[in-house]
């Protein structure tokens, strides 16, 4: 039996225990339950190269796959959500896990080869950054003194943040790109801000050379020196790519998914602002304690791990709030509508630069 078809059981018996519960249940709270239901195979058991076991962490990939889609949340715990109860009623057994399958990989945006989805990439790095508070706490229980065993709730501190920063540059170049593939798709305004370089439309436009290669190219250079921490310029990166009010719509998505403790907008900004600060603390002064010049300020287990929580919420809100773009075209294949390539290379003669 294949990786895949061992988790597809687990899966399925994870939902259920959160249909059961009627509301936010901790992770581990869910895991323990799991357990208790299904047999889980003895190779799943065992650790990954991360650290971590098998069939847990394969567990928070496909609810967070889940939870992009809207069959449950991840806020405040985690808990399934009408369309998630939906789900598993009218998909059976094992085919539940192919239908998440199928909605996941048609709703979200893949690079070609063996990339894995920015969403992907985001998960497993929140995985690593996981990895390094349940490292801490062990150690903590263990009483380990020959160093300070809070840097590791640090350490999953700024690795939390980083993969924000990631995956948002990720996100919003796989979109421009696929924006690009779209000329019918109407852009945001801060779309023709996004200046490409004459060498761009030379590849494209003379060479041959697929559009989507050559965009992306383009657009990592673009980004390369532009972070995503702060919410603010969050907010102006995804301006390039979507029309909505970025932080409005993402605090919709989380009182909908918890309605008894909603969120404002600002709140969302001062939660991820603070977060940014306290990471700019611990990389630029080994998080100082302004009030001692001898000592860091305290960290907990509890507060690296609730800011991996609240980060991998924010995400999938994002995600949700931004929605879906329509299918993709052959990017090899101009549209028929626009010759050669019409508008679009109108487009990028306008942004090159000249």
């Amino acid at each position: 039996m294949s990786f895949t078809e061992q988790i597809m059981p687990i899966f399925r018996v994870t939902l259920e225990v959160l249909r059961e519960a009627g509301g936010a249940v901790p992770p581990g709270v869910v895991r323990d339950a799991v357990i208790e239901r299904v047999a889980i195979p003895r190779d799943l058991q065992s650790p990954d190269a991360h650290g971590e076991i098998r069939w847990w962490t394969e567990v928070g990939f496909r609810t967070g796959e889940a939870a992009s889609l809207g069959w449950m949340a991840k806020r405040n715990g985690w808990s399934i959500t009408s369309d998630g109860i939906k789900a598993l009623e009218d998909f059976p057994g094992d085919v539940i896990c192919q239908e998440l399958r199928r909605q996941y990989h048609n709703r979200r945006l893949f690079r070609a080869g063996e990339f894995p989805s920015a969403f992907e990439q985001y998960q497993r790095n929140l995985g690593y950054a996981r990895q390094l508070v349940h490292g801490g706490r062990n150690l903590e229980r263990l009483g380990v003194g020959a160093f300070d065993v809070t840097d590791l709730y640090r350490a999953a501190w700024t690795q939390a943040v980083a993969a924000l920063d990631h995956w948002v540059t990720q996100e919003i170049i796989d979109r421009a790109v696929a924006l690009a593939q779209r000329p019918e798709v109407p852009r945001p305004n801060n779309f023709s801000k996004l200046s490409m370089p004459v060498e761009l439309v030379e590849k494209v436009h003379r060479n041959g050379e697929p559009l989507d290669e050559a965009f992306r190219a383009a657009l990592e250079g673009f980004f390369e020196y532009k972070t995503f921490q702060h919410p603010d310029k969050i907010a102006e990166g995804f301006s390039h790519v979507s029309k909505i009010k970025l932080w409005k719509s993402v605090a919709d998505k989380l009182t909908d998914q918890d309605p008894s403790m909603p969120i404002a907008a600002d709140e969302i900004r001062a939660q991820l602002t603070e977060i940014a600060r306290r990471r700019n603390n611990i990389a630029h002064t080994a998080d100082h304690d302004p009030d001692s010049f001898r000592r860091k300020k305290k960290i907990t287990a509890r507060e690296a791990e609730q800011t991996i929580d609240v980060l991998e919420s924010v995400v999938i809100a994002i995600l949700q709030a931004l929605g879906d773009l329509p299918p993709a075209t052959d990017p090899s294949i101009p549209p028929a509508e626009v010759g050669s390539l019409g508008r679009l290379r109108s487009w990028l003669m306008r942004n090159a630069g000249v």
